[in-house]
């Protein structure tokens, strides 16, 4: 399996498929690589897809210590998979939900890097002081729910489920979605939601003004995928 060292000597777990220019895919928050399996196979054709795991989740390290969770470390876990996937070349970076918070702040930080963002159902963050405080309150539960009951547990729950497995998860897919899911332990996700997700993430992160004023959730803020093209 491909893993990458990241600057602060943690093991970022990656996978590549297909040929062409690449495409840097970042999960949701809670969901691993598995979760692009549906899309690879019909993207690998015209592109190197490379989806990777989070510090914390799936098959990448979970380091102990909180201060090791930050969106500006994840931005550069991303910039070292980019390098062991395609030698920095650059690529179309994508992200679904908090992964489009990645892939902004990455073109951001890397500009000559990103071809084009792809950008799905997500936000550059909140301005609205009560939607912000509504975001971290519910990634707060979410992870202490995860500390009380387990992750398994926490997946048998209706709202999980539909963020985490979608609205069939009777399937096969679905059910290798839980299996990344359940690689990792509750103390790296918690570490995670607690430092990346939540408000260092949107209390500090692009300072935009998210459609809707909704939450960064998959589904809950734009009906539709976006593409946004930098200039060259």
């Amino acid at each position: 399996m491909p893993f990458v060292e990241a600057s602060d000597g943690a093991k970022i777990f990656w996978q590549a498929q297909g040929s062409g220019p690449p495409l840097l895919l970042s999960n949701a928050s809670f969901s691993t690589h598995l979760h692009w399996a549906g899309q690879l196979d019909a993207l690998a054709r015209f592109a190197r897809v490379v989806t990777w795991d989070y510090r914390g989740h799936g098959l990448s390290d979970a380091p102990e210590q909180a201060e090791r969770y930050t969106l500006s470390q994840v931005v550069d876990d991303l910039r070292c998979v980019h390098d062991a996937a395609a030698g920095g070349e650059p690529a179309f970076v994508g992200g679904l939900s908090v992964g489009g918070i990645v892939s902004l702040s990455y073109a951001r930080a890397h500009r000559e890097r990103v071809k084009a963002l792809l950008l799905l159902n997500t936000g550059p963050g909140f301005k609205n002081p009560d939607a912000l405080a509504q975001w971290e309150s519910m990634l707060e539960r979410a992870a202490a729910k995860m500390g009380e009951v387990g992750l398994e547990k926490y997946l048998e729950g209706s709202r999980a489920q539909a963020e985490l497995l979608g609205l069939r998860p009777e399937t096969e897919q679905a059910a290798e979605a839980r299996r990344g899911i359940l690689r990792a332990g509750v103390p790296g996700l918690q570490r995670f939601a607690r430092g990346v997700a939540g408000p260092a993430l949107l209390g500090r992160g692009l300072r935009g003004n998210a459609p809707g004023g909704g939450a960064l959730r998959g589904g809950r803020l734009l009906e539709q995928g976006a593409t946004v093209l930098l200039d060259p």
